[in-house]
């Protein structure tokens, strides 16, 4: 990994909002623990930790898309439209 060098960061129309303004280096480094951490459980977390609420509350998560393998494994698993499992049910 090479080393972050803050004047080479090119702001991202897509960075989320986490409800308040962060500098573009902060941006760029929770996007790249976001990455390192994959799928290991600590994005529920970090979310909390950074007192993100604007970025989650009143959204609805979903998974990554079904694809044939998945659906074969678990296909009680539900689905949106889009074909994005759904992890979470809601009452």
């Amino acid at each position: 990994m090479p080393h972050l060098k803050l004047s080479s960061i090119t702001p991202d129309p897509n960075w989320p909002n986490y409800g308040y303004a962060i500098p573009d280096y902060l941006h760029e480094i929770r996007r790249e623990r976001t990455v390192e951490l994959f799928a290991e459980g600590f994005r529920f977390d970090d979310l909390m930790r950074w007192r993100a609420h604007a970025y989650w509350v009143g959204k609805r998560f979903v998974g990554t898309f079904a694809t044939p393998a998945l659906i074969a494994i678990a296909p009680a698993v539900p689905r949106n439209q889009a074909g994005f499992l759904i992890p979470i049910k809601m009452h």
